[in-house]
């Protein structure tokens, strides 16, 4: 039986990007900041949690302090970018859980598409409690100060965390 990397394994993306946008779809405020854009930059994070202090530091926010048993494996310190640059599996993903009715979109004006999820995938994600679900919570629940950041300003930093390492 061949093996997939978790990157590749389609549940457990599915439900890390759930869960990722239940914390990350509205501010403090209840303004709706997730477009797919953000989307890609958390998700990239959440799968490499070294970044995540190095990110928030260079945006000026205090960093988190993630666990080392996170941040020191040799997966975290790859610089697989994919997820950055390719979008496919994102919009697969997002596209998914439209049609079973676990996200919800909308558009004001000339800003670009926020996501948020649908009564039904709140009750998804809230379900996600055991194991490595909390680990990606707390991950998610870190990137919380780069929420507000514009796009353009979150791949600047995510451009400064590769000049440092």
């Amino acid at each position: 039986m061949p093996y997939i990397p978790l990157d590749e394994e389609y549940s457990l993306n599915f439900a890390m990007l759930a869960i990722a946008i239940s914390i990350l779809s509205h501010s403090k405020k209840g303004v709706l900041s997730l477009d797919i854009n953000k989307i890609q930059i958390f998700m990239y994070l959440i799968k490499n949690p070294s970044k995540i202090d190095y990110a928030l530091t260079v945006s000026g926010k205090k960093p988190a302090c993630v666990e080392s048993q996170l941040t020191y494996t040799i997966k975290s310190f790859s610089t697989n970018v994919d997820i950055l640059f390719d979008n496919s599996k994102v919009k697969y993903l997002i596209k998914i859980m439209s049609l079973r009715g676990l996200l919800s979109a909308e558009k004001k004006n000339n800003e670009s598409v926020k996501l948020f999820l649908s009564e039904k995938g709140k009750e998804f994600a809230s379900s996600l409690t055991d194991g490595y679900f909390k680990e990606i919570k707390r991950l998610s629940e870190a990137l919380l100060p780069l929420q507000a950041l514009p796009t353009s300003k979150l791949n600047s930093v995510i451009n400064q965390v590769f000049k440092e390492k």
